[in-house]
């Protein structure tokens, strides 16, 4: 998930053809934004999404999650280093969102207001 987000952030895949044809677009590959720096917001806190947050810290990503499952107190967040948010201060603020959350029917509602709400964010 990391290095999807690191691709979209720096517009890598616009370049694809290129590279795969033997050429090297440097300017193009090296426009778009940095992962540094960013805000990893979870969706999901489970073994994935604790996963996905210590590669996110360790390139530079502050990592901020909710889990419909977990209260703020949980030791997981602690542990990880990560920030635990209501999910829409979550969607509100992240520069990337991961959903790492088994899909069920307690979960569904995300609804296209929240996804508006994502401004600016990038998602997978």
């Amino acid at each position: 998930m990391i290095g999807t987000a690191m691709v979209l952030l720096r517009g890598a895949y616009q370049s694809t053809v290129a590279v795969a044809g033997g050429k090297w677009p440097r300017n193009a590959l090296s426009g778009g934004r940095e992962i540094g720096g960013k805000t990893l917001g979870l969706i999901g806190f489970g073994s994935i999404g604790q996963c996905t947050a210590r590669l996110g810290r360790a390139v530079g990503m502050e990592a901020i999650a909710y889990d419909a499952m977990m209260d703020a107190g949980h030791p997981a967040f602690a542990v990880a280093g990560v920030r635990c948010a209501e999910l829409d201060a979550v969607v509100g603020t992240a520069d990337v969102v991961a959903f790492t959350a088994r899909c069920s029917n307690r979960r569904r509602g995300f609804s296209a207001a929240r996804i508006a709400s994502m401004e600016g964010a990038r998602c997978w």
